[in-house]
Formats: structure tokens, C-alpha cells, sequence
């Protein structure tokens, strides 16, 4: 099918079954607004099931899913996927110019890249050049997903959000895992390789994040956890290998370190500018020796 409308699958509140099939549409502009408006494939609530779909031509929105428990398998797209409210499952797919996620899916052994042009950011109207951006009181699953190649990997910019991020491989992006803005994730048994800054947990509108980070691995890059707000837990995560320094602790954060292995090439534990902590607000560090 050659798509040159605004939609070319447009499925309505129905339990359609959709399977192999090809939608090309034109090559992506982000600079011509008809591209931009163009969504080939369009799911609006109920449940339906779309397998074995490609989707070409490199469109700003090659899927939107808006308020559907849709379950799409085995899918291949050459442009964004936009998720809004509901709670579809999206599993063993290539979805090639990242994702942006309003809704509480479940993103499951997907190999996920951000290195096109075609994931668009709506408030600034140009290409976002992250992998995963979750966002607006989304609260997903992401598990077993290999990501990369975004400028970040999965961003999590949002308050009283509470996504699961575990056992992902995210790996040459320049930020692995970002937070800010006051969400509550928790994120383990993730394996982060060769990204610039492997976790970073900043402040925005005068919240910090406060996570749960255990059991994940991070192996090269240059730093690897850098926390500069909020009240995040740390636990059983092996820092090695990165070139600077493996821990960061900085601005008003206040974490809790328990048992962390930091072997990094640089200084394992970096305090910066940090207040001195009070009661309510303490920070307790604990490293685990190599080879402990």
C-alpha cells in the first residue's frame, strides 16, 4: 500500500486483526508540515492485534497508539512511535526512530534506535533525538529492550510518573538514563554500555527524582551515575570501566548508597557543592570492594 493521505490503517474501537503488511509512505521532511501531520498507521482504542507490519519511507509518526490495549508483535518502523493513554503491549519489534510514551504500555524485548530524524518533540517542533521519551503521567514497562544510538537513551521528564525499567541493554547513547522533574522509576538489572554518562538524576521546577536503582551493570562510557537531586536509592550496581569518575553526588541530593561496586578508571566517588545532610535528608554511602 502507497500511503499519501493522512492515514493509511485507521482502526477505530474494534478487535481488528491486522498481519503482514507493507505501508510506505513518502520520505521524511521534518520541515514540510504535510509530513509532519502524516500517521500511516493509526490505532484508536479497543484492542486490536497488528503483526508482522512494516512501515517505510521514514514519516515523523510511522504509529500512533491512542487509548488501546492494541498488542502489536513483530513490527518493523522507519519513524516514530507515538503512544497516548491506554495500555497497548508492543513486543519483539524494530521500531527504528524511537518512541515517546503517554500511556502505561509494556515494551518488551524490542530493539529500539534514536538515530533518525523522525521522532518529532510536539512542544518544539523538531526531531527529539532520544530512543525512549516517557512523559505526561506515563508509568510504563520497558523490559529486555536493547536501545541506542539516541542523544538519550530513555528520557524520563515527568512528576509522579513510576515506570519499570529493567533488564534492558542501553548502550552508545550520550545519556543512558535520564530523570528529572520528580518521577519515581524503578530501574534494575539494566546493562549500560558505552554511553557518555550511563544514569543522570537532575532537579527541574524544584523537584529531584527519587528512584530505585539496583542490580544494574555499567561498563565504559565516562561517567557513570551522576545524582543531582532528589532521594534515590542505589543498591548491588557495579560501576567499571568508565573513564571519570564512577559515582557523582551533587546539588541537593541526598542518596542512599548501599553496596555498590565502583571500579571505575577515575575517582569511584566524586562529591560536589553537597550540603551538609541533616535528618531528613541524609546521605549514606557504601561500596563494595572489588572482588568483595
Amino acid at each position: 500500500a502507497w500511503i499519501e493521505d493522512i492515514f493509511g490503517l485507521n482502526l477505530l474501537d474494534n478487535e481488528s486483526v491486522v498481519v503482514n503488511l507493507t505501508v510506505r509512505a513518502p520520505a521524511f521532511d521534518y520541515q514540510n508540515e504535510d509530513a509532519l501531520g502524516m500517521t500511516p498507521i493509526n490505532v484508536e482504542g479497543g484492542a486490536p492485534t497488528l503483526s508482522g507490519l512494516i512501515v517505510e519511507g521514514g514519516v515523523a509518526h510511522a504509529m500512533a497508539l491512542g487509548d488501546t490495549e492494541a498488542t502489536v508483535t513483530d513490527v518493523e518502523l522507519h519513524g516514530g512511535l507515538e503512544i497516548y493513554f491506554g495500555a497497548p503491549t508492543i513486543e519483539a519489534s524494530r521500531l527504528l526512530c524511537g518512541v515517546r510514551l503517554e500511556g502505561d504500555a509494556v515494551l518488551r524485548n524490542n530493539t529500539i534506535r534514536g538515530d533518525g530524524d523522525c521522532l518529532i518533540d510536539p512542544e518544539w517542533g523538531y526531531p527529539a533525538h532520544m530512543d525512549v521519551y516517557v512523559t505526561q503521567g506515563a508509568s510504563p514497562t520497558l523490559s529486555g529492550n536493547d536501545i541506542s544510538m539516541g542523544g538519550g537513551g530513555i528520557v524520563i521528564w515527568e512528576e509522579a510518573i513510576s515506570p519499570v525499567l529493567d533488564a534492558n541493554r542501553i548502550h552508545g547513547n550520550d545519556v543512558g538514563i535520564s530523570l528529572a522533574q520528580g518521577p519515581t522509576p524503578i530501574i534494575t538489572n539494566n546493562e549500560l554500555v558505552g554511553n557518555g554518562t550511563a544514569i543522570l538524576l537532575m532537579g527541574g521546577s524544584g523537584l529531584g527524582p527519587n528512584a530505585v536503582i539496583a542490580g544494574n551493570t555499567v561498563t565504559g562510557g565516562t561517567e557513570g551515575i551522576h545524582i543531582n537531586a532528589g532521594r534515590s536509592e542505589l543498591t548491588d550496581n557495579t560501576v567499571s570501566g568508565v573513564s571519570n569518575q564512577g559515582v557523582i553526588i551533587s546539588g541537593e541530593a541526598a542518596p542512599l548508597l548501599r553496596a555498590n561496586s565502583l571500579c571505575p578508571s577515575g575517582e569511584a566517588l566524586v562529591v560536589l557543592d553537597h550540603p551538609t545532610p541533616d535528618s531528613a535528608a541524609s546521605t549514606e554511602i557504601g561500596l563494595v570492594a572489588p572482588g568483595d
